[in-house]
């Protein structure tokens, strides 16, 4: 309905160094993502009704795998 406004904010590492640095992902970014996580799943053959753990540290990539799973 929304895809260009934001879905998620939040702090996390920096990607050079240790500082922290803003994050911010669209609702079509977070679709687009776990879209492409979820056919992966699907090609090494998890299908529908299996159970998939994940195991991360919380963060936006956490969101999508879960969102992938459902």
């Amino acid at each position: 309905m929304y895809p260009h406004r934001i879905a998620l904010v939040g702090v996390g590492e920096g990607f050079t160094d240790s500082t922290a640095c803003n994050i911010h992902i669209t609702y079509q970014q977070m679709d687009k993502n776990s879209n492409r996580l979820a056919a992966i799943l699907r090609h090494k053959g998890i299908d529908d009704g299996a159970i998939v753990g994940v195991i991360m540290e919380r963060s936006v990539e956490m969101l999508i795998g879960i969102m992938a799973i459902l």
